[in-house]
């Protein structure tokens, strides 16, 4: 008895076109769904830096809130307690 081993051998069809075109509309799919993923994915990225940023800018506001941080002539003044009763 022989066996047929081969797609679509005997029946006339163009199987292989067929599932050349197949995968074809499956990657179409795919494409908006991609795109769609690079598009939060720079989203994502833009918030980290945001973030990064922000964290960034609250330490050196934090630093120039510590009376510490300043020369001591400049925690001695009149002037810095005034600013810091804001």
């Amino acid at each position: 008895m022989a066996t047929i081993t081969s797609l679509g051998v005997g029946s006339g069809l163009d199987l292989t076109g067929l599932l050349d075109q197949l995968q074809a509309a499956e990657r179409g799919k795919l494409a908006p769904i991609t795109l769609q993923k690079k598009q939060q994915q720079a989203k994502i990225s833009a918030f980290g830096q945001l973030q990064t940023s922000l964290n960034a800018f609250q330490d050196a506001v934090a630093k120039i809130n510590d009376p510490q941080a300043l020369p001591k002539p400049f925690r001695q003044c009149a002037w810095h307690w005034w600013w810091r009763s804001y």
